[in-house]
């Protein structure tokens, strides 16, 4: 309780930061991951809490993982083959069997194994999961909507989107990441606002 009373004021800040960043972060994780975006919110709550509960730290941050968006969404549409929005709730009986086989590993003491595992492989599927982003948010650049989930398209597509671009929206684009690649030289002030580019 004393350490509640000491730090209730940082904590709360620092809640709130988290938060701005986390939420329309698990819903667009949701959404990429072929998921309903009320799905990354609860899954985000939930996790947030065992976190909070289970972690054994005093201080700690949880959030969505970007990099496992390419295997949830193969797996929502290689399950989604039988009735419409069925691929998802098959995701969801898999993502908690692997869960059990976590705990069961865990107990194990198989972390040992994760060693054995080539970080080439690691590497080339988060860089994948850059180029897929990449490609999708300059669309929006463009003020134009990505047109599925093949990347090599959505890839192909970018200069018809070029020139059909809307002003406005790619102004208003380029004026925030202007904003983005200059968060250091902002006021103390607005620091406090927190931004999702990790290099800010």
């Amino acid at each position: 309780m004393s350490d509640f009373k000491k730090y209730w004021k940082t904590d709360l800040l620092a809640g709130l930061q988290v938060f701005l960043v986390a939420l329309p972060l698990s819903l667009g994780v949701s959404l990429a991951s072929g998921f309903p975006p009320l799905a990354g919110l609860i899954a985000s709550i939930v996790s947030g809490l065992l976190v909070a509960l289970f972690s054994g730290t005093h201080v700690g941050i949880n959030g969505p993982a970007a990099g496992l968006i390419v295997i949830i969404l193969g797996g929502v549409q290689s399950l989604g083959t039988d009735t419409p929005g069925s691929g998802y709730r098959y995701t969801l009986a898999a993502i908690v069997i692997s869960g059990i086989l976590q705990i069961i590993l865990s107990r194990c003491r198989a972390d040992k194994l994760s060693s054995y595992f080539p970080a080439a492989a690691v590497h080339g599927m988060l860089a994948a999961i850059g180029v897929m982003i990449a490609a999708q948010k300059l669309q929006g650049l463009f003020g134009q909507q990505a047109q599925g989930h093949n990347t090599l398209a959505v890839i192909a597509a970018l200069p018809g989107s070029m020139l059909q671009a809307n002003p406005l929206v790619s102004l208003i684009g380029l004026l925030c990441l202007s904003v983005a690649f200059g968060w250091r030289r902002m006021p103390p002030l607005l620091k406090r606002i927190p931004t999702p580019w990790p290099f800010c």
